[in-house]
């Protein structure tokens, strides 16, 4: 005969998880509760049972405030967008049954992150010029200098949030006008990336490390995370008036390579080579019809 789990939460809460995680399998129910401390540790309190308890007595407004700047400081920890949600999800869940079980007044109200997936590719040149006139409308400024950088990088050379996080100083050959990276040829920088790069690091310094720093105090000369790449190019492209993000901004050059590929089994490898992708089929409805891509 198995021995329950001890309880983790005082009765009333130990009914409240009990209700919740009943029907979940193992692993969700293991995810969740790993959540849950997540979100204590993010309320500063000893147990699970006080964390629920000062969550769930908070006044609506209050909560759904609370809730926003978790997201936000998940945001700022760098996890990934589907375990941000993912808490998030399993938070306004909880409320329902709290909800329903007299432990709140209310149930949450917040919306998760948008996905990339969600985004238009970034193909119409009228509205990539909006985008580089808002830079030159723009004072002279360091953190500018830095977002232009990474806005040609992905719009030149295709390059991923990951791709640009994991990028170092080192690896960047102003003189040659080269960036190598492990595994693959060099690549050649056109003219304006290269530009757009000299002045980046004329700010940045020549000291090793990420080729693109964090600008917040809190976080000062670390490299930016995936997720922080992902908040610029979407605030980038609100300030300029058009919906954007890393992933359609990145298709959208990738679209235009995939019209102007060449002939033949050597344009299609240049082509996933410069995509990074691994497989024709990843390029469907980017272009031709998968077939004229063979």
């Amino acid at each position: 005969m198995t021995t329950p789990p001890p309880p983790i939460a005082t009765p009333c809460y130990q009914a409240l998880l009990d209700e919740f995680l009943s029907g979940k399998s193992p692993s969700t129910q293991r995810a969740y509760l790993q959540d849950l401390r997540d979100f204590q540790q993010y309320q500063g309190t000893e147990s699970l049972s006080e964390a629920l308890e000062d969550f769930f007595s908070s006044p609506h407004s209050q909560a759904n405030l609370k809730a926003m700047h978790y997201r936000h400081l998940m945001e700022q920890r760098g996890l990934k967008q589907s375990s941000i949600n993912r808490r998030i999800s399993m938070l306004r869940a909880l409320s329902k049954t709290a909800l329903r079980k007299g432990l709140a007044p209310w149930a949450l109200q917040i919306d998760p992150l948008e996905s990339e997936k969600n985004a238009p590719t970034v193909t119409d040149p009228a509205r990539i010029k909006k985008v580089f006139a808002w830079f030159k409308d723009q004072a002279d400024r360091p953190l500018l200098r830095r977002d232009l950088a990474i806005v040609l990088l992905i719009r030149d050379l295709a390059f991923t949030n990951s791709e640009l996080s994991s990028l170092r100083l080192q690896q960047l050959d102003l003189f040659l006008g080269l960036l190598h990276r492990p595994g693959t040829p060099p690549l050649k920088l056109n003219q304006r990336l290269r530009q757009a790069l000299k002045a980046w690091v004329e700010v940045r310094c020549v000291d090793p490390g990420p080729l693109f720093d964090n600008f917040d105090h809190a976080g000062k000369a670390q490299g930016l995370s995936g997720t922080s790449i992902y908040r610029i190019i979407r605030a980038l492209g609100e300030a300029s008036g058009i919906k954007m993000t890393p992933r359609s901004l990145r298709q959208g050059v990738i679209r235009k390579k995939v019209q102007q590929k060449k002939e033949g089994p050597k344009g299609l490898q240049e082509l996933l080579r410069f995509s990074g992708h691994r497989h024709v089929k990843s390029l469907k409805g980017l272009g031709p019809p998968i077939e004229d891509l063979k």
